[in-house]
Parts: C-alpha cells; structure tokens; sequence
C-alpha cells in the first residue's frame, strides 16, 4: 500500500508540475530577421548600385513641389552597406545633398547629427522594405522596387505628416551612367 501512495503521490507531483508549467509565463524570443541567400543578396546590391535619375512624369508627388533634378547614387560600402548620396535641386533652386552609409539587414541606425533612424530590410532580390524614425517614432516607410533588368527603381512611401495624416507618393527613377549638374544655372 504504502508503494502504491508514493507512486500516486509522485506522479500526482509530475501532472501538477506539468500542468503548471503549462501556464507559467514563457519568454518571447526576438525573431531573426530574415536573411536572403548570398546569391539574390548579390543580385539585389547589383541591381541597387548606381546613379539614379528622379522621372517626376512618371511618378505620382502628392504634396509640394517635386524637385526640378533629383538623383539618389547608391555605392557600395562594406559588407551589406552602401553609401547613400542624394541630391536635389528644390523649387527654389538651392541644392540639397544627404550623405550616409546604409546597411541593409533590417536594424534600425542613427543618421548622424540627428535624432532619426532608418532600418533597410531586403525582402527578395528585387525589393527593399526601409522604416524611418525619429526619436523612436515611426515617421515613414518606404518600399523600393528594382526592376528585373535594374534599369527602373519604383519607391512608394508613406509619411506621417500630422496625427492621423499621411501621404503616399511614388517615386520612379532610372538608371544613368552620367551625373549631370543638379541645379544647373
């Protein structure tokens, strides 16, 4: 009788401490970013490297004046990084040139001097979801298109302009192999 209880009793022991650890709290584990296989990596940064040339015909700017000349010039910069240059020329004719090093793996780094931030996440071997921060809060996403042949970049953003307001453009570019004056006089 008494091997009988004790057996009763440990596994009566194993039940509630299987049964309670069934609804004690687990530890949410951070998902890995997704990671895309070296080969469309490769061809992703072929076909994003390069001088590209804003088409305001062919792109949809909701709010202001689109830029007279705009061209964004991808280089590449280190494992996974590029350098970012853009330039513009404004309504008002000034020029405007913005300069960083990106690194394309989905984790969020400070522009310097400012308190924004920008993640850019490969998706597949044509497309690239980036997020915009300012002081922790989300201001825009983006996503950019390159087409098969990586003459033709397609970028839909969404800014927050105001609470509850945001605005969609489509830029649309091209690649050149020339870099012409921005604000030519």
């Amino acid at each position: 009788m008494k091997i009988t209880f004790a057996r009763t009793l440990a596994n009566g022991m194993v039940a509630a401490a299987l049964i309670g650890a069934s609804f004690a709290p687990t530890p949410v584990m951070a998902q890995e970013t997704p990671r895309l296989p070296d080969a469309e990596f490769q061809r992703l940064y072929d076909r994003m490297t390069g001088i590209w040339d804003f088409q305001p015909d062919k792109s949809t700017y909701t709010r202001g004046e689109p830029p007279k000349r705009w061209y964004v010039i991808y280089e590449a910069d280190g494992d996974k990084a590029i350098k970012y240059t853009n330039r513009s020329c404004n309504a008002d004719g000034q020029e405007i040139v913005r300069v960083s090093r990106q690194v394309l793996d989905g984790e969020d780094y400070a522009r310097s001097g400012s308190d924004t931030s920008i993640a850019r996440l490969p998706v597949d071997e044509f497309t690239i979801s980036t997020t915009i921060k300012n002081a922790g809060t989300l201001m825009a996403r983006n996503t950019q298109f390159f087409s098969a042949d990586g003459q033709r970049m397609t970028i839909t953003l969404r800014r927050n302009i105001e609470e509850g307001e945001s605005v969609t453009t489509i830029n649309v570019y091209d690649k050149t192999d020339q870099r012409l004056p921005v604000c030519a006089a």
